[in-house]
């Protein structure tokens, strides 16, 4: 018989009674105290799985608990009377875990990878899905609430003329009618301002080039691989993809219920990011490859893009800066090898 000092709760007042546990290698337990004695047997009761050195709790079938920091005793007992107890699993693990670093560590290493792996495959691959679940009716509101902002904080109206700019809009009609997308495709001309030379595109298909980049490109070959690009981005919806990555809480909202509404109030953030972030690795490479395969498709030289990546990474270099397409990955470099190599 082993006796374990304990504090005895009724279960329906607060108050506590001191009182000795008499634990006997049958299973058979009684509760002594000046106002009670409780007999019952180990399969009559719960007893907390330890943690650490924490009180145990020892509950009764008719509420009542008894708690002790004897843990040892009550391990013992447990061990000595052949018969388990009706533990609670969670805290039994916690305890484990506690006492052997080993595998609390090995448990660390495995949560952060498992963390990791949600942040990178689980959340864009599901991106994708939410967003490909977004009406073209809310990508439509997405785009203009997009362009409002844009213009109403880093662009201007065009300053290229008149003439130029018929001409840049029919090229980019020529294009636009080649491909195969539910959004209304348009493009708008700005002067950019602090973007300098650069493209946007809006997640209802509206392409954003600036008079900068128009100066810089030599002919309509260079400008049309830049649509070309920017209409991958379009077409894999690589815009409205990245901002759904960055709130948890609308790719949840999306992915249970299609909410148009929870997806439009994301209007706020397309300008923020398209402005002062990049799209991922796998986004522009994904872009890339669609240009090339529609310049090879539509007898336009892929050569024309890798000649006007390295004006702007010239641009760049100048400036000690990088800006535009030269800020995204991959490389610079590696994006212009694959241009010039194709055929």
């Amino acid at each position: 018989m082993t006796p374990v000092e304990a504090l005895y709760f009724d279960g329906r007042t607060g108050r506590s009674l001191p009182v000795t546990i008499r634990l006997y290698d049958s299973g058979d337990i009684v509760v002594a105290g000046d106002e009670l004695v409780h007999r019952c047997t180990v399969g009559e009761v719960v007893v907390s799985s330890r943690v650490g050195d924490t009180p145990r709790w020892i509950e009764f079938a008719d509420g009542a608990r008894c708690e002790t920091d004897d843990n040892d005793a009550i391990d013992r007992f447990l061990g000595r009377c052949g018969r388990g107890p009706r533990s609670r699993t969670g805290p039994r693990i916690v305890h484990l875990l506690e006492s052997r670093w080993q595998l609390a560590l090995s448990a660390t290493v495995l949560t952060a990878a498992c963390a990791w792996a949600f942040v990178a495959y689980a959340v864009p691959a599901l991106a994708d899905v939410a967003a490909r679940r977004v009406p073209a009716a809310a990508d439509a509101r997405l785009g203009s609430t997009g362009l409002e902002i844009l213009d109403s904080s880093f662009l201007e109206p065009s300053r290229l003329r008149e003439k130029r700019q018929r001409r840049l809009s029919a090229l980019f009609s020529s294009l636009a009618a080649r491909v195969d997308d539910e959004h209304e495709l348009r493009v708008e001309l700005r002067h950019g301002g602090p973007l300098g030379a650069n493209a946007l595109a809006l997640p209802d298909g509206t392409i954003i080039v600036t008079d900068g980049l128009v100066r810089l490109a030599q002919g309509h070959d260079e400008l049309a691989a830049v649509i070309a690009h920017e209409l991958g981005h379009v077409v894999h919806r690589h815009a409205l993809r990245s901002v759904i990555q960055g709130s948890a809480v609308a790719l949840i909202v999306t992915m249970i219920v299609g909410d148009v509404g929870s997806a439009a109030s994301l209007a706020g953030a397309i300008p923020v990011f398209l402005v002062n972030a990049k799209y991922s690795r796998a986004f522009e490479i994904e872009a890339d490859e669609y240009a090339l395969t529609f310049m090879r498709q539509h007898d336009l030289p892929p050569a024309a893009f890798a000649s006007l990546l390295r004006k702007l990474a010239a641009i760049a270099g100048a400036e000690r800066k990088i800006d535009g397409y030269v800020s995204s990955h991959p490389p610079t470099s590696e994006r212009i090898a694959l241009f010039e190599a194709a055929r």
